[in-house]
């Protein structure tokens, strides 16, 4: 290895469903990190601990443990603390500055078994639109000077792994369990070496580093692929069922009360969109039902629901359903320590997998979007009238007439669902075949009461570890 080079490695990145980069937060409104101009900004901190974590994940536990600090440093409190190779500063989000604006979502807990909205479970984010780039450099540090002994390989293999490390997809910012942040390559990786013992060298790196342009005269990286053996991802077309309707609504319709989502992409078009998050919330449901019917020990268990419908018997305060309870797996309160190793390690399978206070999951369901149609195009949208109906009378309830958009089967257009599992297990991929099975088959409704909820699987292609479960089940025969 070269001890007087400067590797610069460039990733042209794009968010398919938009990013939530937080930093701090107004009462239960989430806001994003933005610099001095006043633009989301993914900082580089929160960028090199993914990329950490993913390349030690992928690469690191076949590698002496020597080879993570040597390119990552160590913390500065170690005997051996040393300084990161790796430098990574912040990413700008620049299309945010261009047609469209930051949006608000707001989210909503519900209670498996009665369908209800929990208390204290409402909140809202700010998030950049679906479609939004980014260009982020990384630069590798290889003068001497730093401690450590160098891997058997050289710096550009280990650029390639970081480059390899979005094969199987990363999420970055927060709130990942919304359905947004994961990050693709919009293009080929480049990369550039520069050699400071040469003066012309030296001074361009010094120019590209501290100037806010692209450097140049780069070169494509023959990015180092690791496939999907680690993972496993299930690609789902979700149509509208012939003669059906479905809505998921945010409370921001303009003409309607509850309408469809919609929301403008980087580059100002109108999209439908399909929340991961709702998928998420019914497929854990689900998920949770079938563990229990295999006698795992699931922590939002039946058992513990009948003893809250039990007036005659006193809750214990970890007992109640309440965001934090759920979070924390219903342990007693006097063991719930936060951080990695604290505490009891949740025995729930379903929490393992979606994730909870005790960690982080290993699902991800990504927000679907679909381009809205032209100008000239018919609306799959339809208007539906509701009343509410006493029970007694039979009458009309005054004041509970009102109407909702609805979008129905002329919508031709498919959601494209991506659902990725990091090192699924065997039961874990099928529970996740089998709630799709039951989706299909529509037994799982998908958004609100005002709405059949009818949604068909009209194409599932699964891919990686465990993708042969899939093969045992048909999709696409509506009923």
């Amino acid at each position: 290895m070269s001890n007087s080079k400067i590797y610069c490695l460039f990733l042209p990145l794009r968010f398919p469903a938009g990013l939530a980069p937080g930093e701090g937060r107004n009462d239960n409104l989430l806001r994003l990190s933005r610099d001095g101009a006043d633009v989301p900004v993914l900082r580089g901190s929160a960028i090199a601990g993914v990329l950490r974590h993913a390349w030690k994940k992928r690469f690191g536990n076949s590698a002496p443990p020597l080879q993570e600090s040597f390119w990552f440093g160590n913390a500065a409190d170690r005997d051996s603390g040393a300084p990161s190779r790796l430098r990574v500063p912040d990413c700008r989000l620049a299309e945010t500055r261009g047609k469209a604006e930051v949006v608000t979502r707001t989210h909503n807990l519900i209670d498996r078994f009665s369908g209800a909205p929990v208390d204290g479970g409402l909140f809202s984010l700010e998030a950049c639109p679906p479609g939004t780039s980014a260009d982020l450099t990384l630069w590798l540090d290889c003068r001497p000077g730093r401690d450590g002994n160098p891997p058997p390989y050289g710096p550009e293999e280990f650029l390639e792994q970081l480059a390899a490390c979005f094969d199987v997809g990363l999420v970055f910012g927060g709130n990942g369990a919304r359905g947004i942040g994961l990050a693709e390559l919009r293009d080929r990786a480049m990369v550039k070496e520069y050699d400071l013992g040469i003066v012309e060298q030296h001074a361009a790196w010094l120019d590209n580093r501290r100037g806010d342009s692209i450097p140049g005269d780069m070169r494509v990286l023959d990015r180092y692929s690791i496939g999907r053996e680690s993972c496993l991802v299930v690609e789902v077309e979700l149509g509208v069922a012939r003669g059906q309707d479905f809505l998921v609504a945010d409370g921001q319709g303009l003409d309607y009360q509850l309408e469809p989502q919609r929301v403008k992409n980087a580059a100002g078009e109108d999209c439908w969109r399909l929340p991961g998050s709702s998928l998420r919330g019914l497929f854990r449901a689900w998920m949770t039902r079938l563990a229990a019917r295999e006698g795992e020990p699931v922590a939002n268990s039946a058992a513990l629901e009948l003893k809250r419908r039990d007036a005659g018997e006193r809750l214990k305060p970890e007992e109640r359903m309440t965001g934090d309870n759920l979070g924390w797996g219903f342990i007693p309160m006097d063991q719930r320590t936060a951080g990695a190793g604290g505490g009891i390690k949740p025995a729930c399978p379903v929490m393992k997998l979606f994730g909870s206070f005790h960690g982080a999951g290993r699902i991800h369901f990504a927000d679907a979007i679909v381009k809205c149609g032209g100008d000239n195009a018919p609306s799959p949208a339809q208007m539906r009238m509701h009343v509410a109906v006493d029970r007694i009378t039979g009458g009309a309830n005054d004041g509970m007439l009102f109407d909702n958009l609805v979008l129905t089967s002329d919508f031709g257009n498919a959601f494209h669902v991506r659902i990725r599992i990091a090192d699924p297990e065997e039961k874990e991929a099928r529970w996740l075949a089998q709630t799709l099975k039951a989706l299909d088959l529509g037994i799982l409704r998908v958004g609100s009461s005002k709405a059949s909820g009818r949604l068909s699987a009209r194409k599932v292609e699964a891919s990686g570890r465990h993708a042969d479960v899939f093969g045992g089940f048909t999709f696409g025969k509506e009923c």
